[in-house]
């Protein structure tokens, strides 16, 4: 179990970013921050030396106006706003949306004000908000106004109030408690800020976002499994297994609606699509996360990072010694194959090595701030370790090489067979011989490239797309001379053996995106899931329908090769391994809190005490938002107005 809080760190990224539709958490760089600007310059100057002079008395006070919180709950999104602003601990944050009507706050660890207070002021300020609907900039004033009085007037009584932070664990999804015309008002605000067109273009670009880091979060949670089964047994990890088996079909209907949303014109149609596919992604993912929390409270990563060091660079040995077996393989692969088969497998060797040595020095990286900071430790560990596993994986599908090439020339003894099979059907059955010429021709050219590439002088994969494409053709011309009977037969031969084609390529597309992990698009990840699923399609299908398994089979060789028309190496490295891209990928899988000490919130790195769920942003070295502390203790409030 090595890997959790990277795989913690891309769930909260795919369970948790804040919709584009939405406005994100913003940096509370002012006392008055307006990032819509709802409020006029002469508004801001009186709020600021209104909240100054009440923060003389009182406890000092940070608004932020905006036009919504998506789908955080108030109390969340001020939370996540003060701590990635930094906002002082003895400060309290108020915030409101105008689309949405709501309203939340969300105090310091080190405010004093007990929470009756806090609640009391809460609602002389909602009571402000709810005279104007839609709401307006001076029925916004009156509210910080009155919440900024309503804390300097407690504050007198209440600064030596000592206040004890409870810490709960959260609700994964948030619990947000609104009345049925509260939720109805939100539901008209999101309607309106959907019909703009921008932030339909934003739904659309996170929903393939999103889509991109769950695909990656749900392979890191396969290979994290079989690391909790060892740790853990099987009993214990059967919640995980259980969830990544139910995920995966949520995921394959997201890139199912991903292709519907690639095809639709409309941008409204689009934008609803697209809310679809993030619905899918929680769904499925949402159950992921929960098993994954549970596993985490079995384990402190910090505490054991030091035998982790041993233990990656263990691996990192036993990865080394396997580079010069695959050199080897291939020394061999080249006297048998042509240098067009072997060529998205030449490479690999020294992409391998770059990404080895990419984790060596992650490992001493960790093994430096191992005593200071093992934070930070952890997640060069999780570093090296993504790294060594890509290329073990780039190592592997050299081994793998021949039985695939060896089944391939199988493959084209078969396709050979029966496309000649159909020319023996054009003499037999074509009484117009001179307009199957040009077909025949195709067929005839195709069965030379066959022949070639079993004899090793040509690329198995490109002569079986030729001897597809020939056979295809002279079939649709011969349909309507043959028997149904006949043709029913044709179809059901020709589905068996496509099917069989379609799964050598679907696994290496499989094994493709697999290798190139850190940098495959998430097209080429779509197209691999296609694939995968017409081959499913197919398979279901052949005996009920041949026809129909014929064409999904079809489907998924093209799917197939889809995803594998993208790099077989890092972009612009020839060959080499782009750190670039690693080291982002490395902050994707290893978490926000880089050399920043402990995750904000306690216990784990959700953050703790938040019934919404949100968390795991860096806390302060020394402290800061970290354990209890900072913003995400429990208090604070949410409303609608």
């Amino acid at each position: 179990m090595k890997r959790l809080s990277a795989l913690i760190a891309t769930l909260m990224l795919v369970l948790f970013a804040t919709p584009a539709m939405a406005t994100a958490p913003i940096n509370l760089s002012d006392r008055i921050n307006d990032p819509a600007d709802f409020l006029s310059s002469n508004e801001k100057a009186q709020l600021r030396t209104t909240v100054d002079e009440n923060a003389k008395e009182g406890v000092p006070l940070v608004a932020a106006v905006v036009d919504s919180f998506g789908d955080m709950t108030p109390q969340a999104w001020c939370e996540a706003s003060a701590v990635q602003s930094g906002t002082s601990r003895n400060t309290v944050v108020y915030v409101v949306a105008f689309e949405d009507r709501l309203a939340g706050y969300c105090p310091g660890s080190d405010v004093k004000l007990s929470d009756s207070a806090l609640e009391s002021a809460f609602q002389k300020a909602t009571t402000e908000l709810g005279k104007a609907n839609p709401l307006t900039s001076a029925a916004y004033v009156a509210s910080v106004e009155a919440f900024s009085q309503g804390l300097g007037s407690s504050g007198a009584s209440n600064m030596g109030v000592i206040v004890v932070i409870v810490i709960a664990v959260a609700a994964i999804l948030g619990l947000v408690y609104f009345s049925s015309k509260r939720k109805q008002d939100r539901l008209r605000s999101r309607s309106s800020v959907a019909a703009t067109p921008q932030k339909q273009k934003e739904q659309v670009a996170n929903a393939k976002q999103q889509l991109l880091y769950a695909d990656e979060a749900l392979r890191g949670a396969e290979e994290e499994l079989e690391f909790a089964r060892a740790q853990f047994g099987s009993l214990n990890t059967d919640a995980l297994s259980d969830a990544i088996a139910k995920a995966k079909p949520q995921l394959q209907q997201g890139f199912a609606l991903l292709n519907t949303m690639e095809q639709t014109a409309a941008l409204p149609a689009q934008s609803k699509i697209a809310a679809q596919i993030l619905t899918c992604i929680r769904e499925g993912m949402t159950p992921v996360k929960a098993a994954l929390d549970q596993l985490k409270n079995k384990q402190d990563r910090q505490s054991t990072v030091t035998s982790e060091i041993v233990e990656e660079r263990q691996r990192l040995d036993e990865a080394r010694e396997r580079i010069p077996v695959a050199q080897r393989e291939l020394v061999s692969l080249s006297s048998a194959y042509s240098e067009d088969a072997l060529s998205s497998l030449t490479p690999r060797p020294s992409q391998a090595t770059a990404a080895l040595d990419a984790a060596a020095h992650a490992l001493d990286q960790a093994n430096a701030v191992a005593s200071t900071n093992p934070a930070a430790a952890v997640e060069n560990v999780d570093f090296a370790a993504g790294q060594i596993r890509q290329a073990l994986s780039l190592l592997q599908s050299i081994m793998d090489a021949r039985s695939t090439l060896e089944r391939s020339t199988q493959l084209l003894g078969n396709a050979v067979a029966s496309i000649s099979s159909d020319l023996d059907d054009v003499a037999k059955l074509a009484a117009d011989r001179e307009s199957f010429a040009p077909l025949v021709a195709d067929a005839k050219s195709a069965i030379a490239a066959g022949q070639a590439a079993r004899s090793g002088s040509g690329d198995p994969l490109a002569a079986l797309e030729q001897l597809r494409v020939a056979e295809d053709a002279l079939d649709q011309a011969l349909a309507p001379l043959r028997s149904a009977a006949e043709q029913a037969e044709r179809y059901k031969s020709q589905a068996q053996a496509r099917i069989q084609s379609a799964e050598i390529l679907v696994s290496q597309a499989e094994s493709h995106v697999a290798a190139a992990r850190s940098y495959a698009s998430l097209d080429q990840r779509s197209q691999a899931a296609n694939a995968r699923a017409f081959l499913a399609q197919a398979k279901a299908s052949i005996t009920s329908d041949p026809a129909a398994a014929l064409q999904q089979a079809t489907q998924a060789e093209s799917a197939a090769r889809a995803a594998m028309s993208g790099p077989s190496q890092p972009p612009n490295q020839g060959g080499g391994f782009d750190i670039g891209t690693a080291l982002l990928w490395g902050m994707i899988l290893g978490g926000n809190n880089r050399g920043r000490g402990s995750s904000w919130g306690g216990g784990s790195s959700w953050g703790g005490g938040r019934s919404s769920g949100f968390g795991g942003f860096g806390g302060g070295s020394g402290g800061g938002f970290s354990g209890g502390g900072g913003f995400s203790g429990g208090r604070g409030g949410s409303s609608g107005f």
